[in-house]
């Protein structure tokens, strides 16, 4: 059974109780995770780069943007203090639907082909799709980013790589845990999402808004500070996926019949 690690603020009790009931008719073992809280941070920030920070995101973390991203980093520690080879890390404001029992298990037929499978994204990604799952779900090679965090499955080379080379901060917590192409990383996403956000949850996170600066730092002055790495990035991530998906399109990936 895949462990499944949910990250949860202890005094977010009422997420806790309405996602722990929703993954409870899911064959996976419900996990709870004490989030980091951002209100209990200090300066400085453990394992935080600031200027770089600033440089490839164009604004100042806040200290629950910062907590959060610490948060997934405690996840993927826990999961490899285990023997599990596999693992489903997810946020408290998430929703699975019912089919998903069969898409991970179909999905991980293909297990020798993906480190990190994305079953949640805030809106669609766009992609070459390479192999069919059941109840109408594809796995897909996407060619667009997919922001959000909320639920994915990694193995155990994918969780050591993201500690050892994502550390210290200096993304966002949803570009850092998909920054798969310069780190040697194979990501794939299941479309469409077998896990849903929870609207009433989004709409009242607990990570919050971003602090604005509408004299000190306006918006065109965070662009252009940004600019270069954004271009570089995007072009380097937009290559590398055009690249993986012409690969599957072409030399399509088989189930391993032994990964049933």
């Amino acid at each position: 059974m895949l462990d499944c690690y949910i990250i949860n603020l202890d005094r977010a009790k009422d997420r806790w109780e309405e996602v722990s009931e929703k993954f409870s008719s899911i064959r996976v073992n419900v996990i709870r995770v004490p989030a980091i809280d951002g209100k209990e941070l200090t300066r400085p920030y453990p394992d935080f780069a600031p200027w770089r920070y600033f440089f490839y995101y164009g604004r100042i973390a806040t200290p629950n943007v910062i907590a959060c991203y610490l948060s997934h980093i405690k996840s993927l520690q826990i999961f490899l203090e285990t023997d599990a080879t596999h693992a489903l890390i997810c946020e408290d404001d998430v929703a699975p639907q019912p089919e998903l029992d069969a898409v991970i298990e179909d999905a991980m037929r293909y297990s020798s082909h993906w480190d990190m499978l994305r079953l949640n994204g805030i809106k669609s990604t766009r992609g070459i799709n390479f192999a069919k799952l059941s109840h109408g779900y594809q796995l897909c090679c996407d060619l667009k980013t997919a922001s959000g965090s909320g639920a994915k499955i990694v193995n155990r080379y994918a969780a050591e790589t993201i500690i050892k080379k994502m550390l210290p901060i200096k993304f966002q917590n949803d570009v850092a845990l998909f920054y798969d192409w310069p780190i040697g990383i194979r990501e794939v996403t299941v479309q469409p999402f077998p896990i849903l956000l929870n609207e009433t949850f989004c709409k009242n996170s607990t990570i919050g808004k971003e602090p604005r600066y509408p004299l000190l730092h306006p918006a065109t002055l965070r662009h252009f500070i940004s600019l270069p790495y954004r271009i570089c990035s995007r072009t380097t991530r937009k290559i590398s996926r055009i690249r993986q998906a012409l690969q599957y399109h072409f030399w399509p990936p088989q189930p391993t019949p032994t990964e049933k």
